[in-house]
């Protein structure tokens, strides 16, 4: 079973790397790979569980978060990134990581290949 890292630094609603970061791991655990998800700079608002999508019909990010946690991933957040956003412990989803550069060195040392979204927006 190979290992994934994706790296993750696009927020929510704002580009469609997200969404493909997402659906990726989703179809990496799918083959039995192993998947760890870094979310940095704007990927920190990734967690934010106050976002609500159901005006638009549209599933929170943090719930298919959870759901990817529920599959096997490990979900990894920045934590300076988050609290430079104002992102608060009580606003981030059981099962979430708070961790540094160092657990996604640790990552990327681990994994098979990596994924980074992390270009131009």
């Amino acid at each position: 079973m190979a290992r994934l890292t994706i790296l993750l630094c696009h927020s929510p609603f704002h580009h469609e790397s997200v969404d493909e970061a997402i659906e990726i791991g989703r179809e990496a655990l799918n083959r039995g790979h192993g998947v760890d998800l870094y979310l940095m700079m704007d990927g920190a608002y990734a967690v934010y569980n106050k976002q609500n999508g159901e005006p638009f019909n549209v599933e929170a990010v943090y719930q298919r978060l959870s759901d990817l946690m529920g599959k096997g991933a490990r979900v990894v957040l920045c934590r300076v990134c988050a609290e430079l956003r104002g992102i608060s412990e009580e606003n981030i989803p059981k099962g979430i990581e708070v961790g540094g550069l160092f657990d996604l060195s640790e990552s990327i040392s681990d994994s098979d290949a990596v994924l980074s979204f992390a270009g131009r927006g």
